[in-house]
């Protein structure tokens, strides 16, 4: 069994040695698995690093392409790696020293279409945990979404065939690429194995894209994903659906949360946007959680007004950002 840990890279000059070298301080054989790199346009020194540490190791791959975005930067990983199991890596976050072999071995024995692992928050230098799983036991993808997951992709470690076998990539172009991957995942996955071992660390870049204020990511939340979520619910088991419609709940509610903080131009942009998206009002309806069916409610009630809506039922959340 060969691993493939798929790395893409956009200027992190300053935390991708760090990133690599976790995954070269391992207790597997150089040829029990490969590093990705897809430098995807980077224009700082983040490429020349990563010329120079794979110089030494030949198990090192680097492929450079325009700048596409994350998503694309990890289709084209898949597309060039010979693992049998993908691992997703954030160029500025690291694995933990050491953890390959017994991942490996889990890997090996229970042959799972994933392997969900546990992830450390770094700040200042102190790790804290950000999920558990005392409970080892596989289980099927839906009950897994039934019991509430992260959907962070490098969260877990992916079954190649699996992945082929669904046609599962990453939509490219958007933000939050995880929050419409891994639910279709994990839908389709018969056995998912886990370890409540402490293996990725993300570091709290407050520059990285996923944590700085952008409207776009409102937007994709709405426009991209619930709509993506949407068409997929309508071809899994009924008695599964509700778990999309939790979800594009979710998703709606995230989306105007994060906008809050943007231009009110940016506000009512996104408003016209929810008002477009009544197909996720619909399936609101229809969720198991009573925030989301009433404010589904009181969006038919008020059509043109679902920011306004949101923001009276949950008006105390922004107390300390208005």
């Amino acid at each position: 069994m060969k691993l493939s840990i798929i790395i893409p890279i956009y200027n992190t000059e300053k935390y991708v040695e760090k990133c690599i070298l976790s995954c070269l301080n391992q207790d597997i054989q150089l040829s029990d698995y490969e590093i990705i790199c897809i430098n995807d346009g980077s224009k700082d020194n983040s490429l020349k690093i990563v010329e120079e540490i794979a110089s030494k190791h030949e198990n090192i791959h680097v492929y450079s392409q325009t700048n596409k975005g994350l998503s694309a930067a990890r289709n084209i990983g898949m597309k060039h790696a010979r693992g049998d199991y993908y691992m997703f890596l954030d160029s500025d976050d690291w694995i933990e020293d050491k953890c390959l072999g017994k991942l490996s071995q889990k890997l090996k024995t229970e042959k799972p279409d994933c392997l969900v692992i546990c992830a450390a928050n770094v700040i200042n230098g102190i790790p804290k945990r950000r999920n558990s799983y005392l409970n080892e036991t596989p289980i099927s993808g839906k009950e897994l979404l039934k019991k509430g997951v992260e959907p962070c992709a490098p969260f877990a470690i992916w079954n190649a065939s699996f992945l082929k076998n669904n046609n599962l990539e990453f939509y490219e172009g958007i933000f939050h690429e995880d929050s419409e991957f891994t639910p279709r995942a994990y839908y389709f996955a018969n056995k998912v194995s886990f370890t409540n071992d402490i293996i990725y660390y993300v570091y709290q870049n407050p520059n990285s894209i996923t944590r700085s204020i952008n409207p776009k990511k409102s937007f994709d939340l709405i426009n991209v994903v619930c709509k993506s979520l949407n068409n997929f619910a309508k071809q899994v088991e009924p008695t599964y659906r509700y778990l999309f419609y939790n979800l594009e709940g979710l998703y709606l509610n995230n989306s105007i949360f994060n906008i809050m903080l943007s231009e009110k131009k940016f506000q009512e942009e996104l408003n016209e946007s929810i008002i477009s998206a009544k197909q996720t009002w619909k399936d609101m309806l229809h969720s198991t959680i009573l925030n989301y069916r009433v404010e589904a409610f009181l969006f038919y009630c008020f059509p043109k007004h679902p920011i306004y809506i949101y923001f009276f039922l949950h008006r105390f959340k922004f107390k300390d950002k208005l």
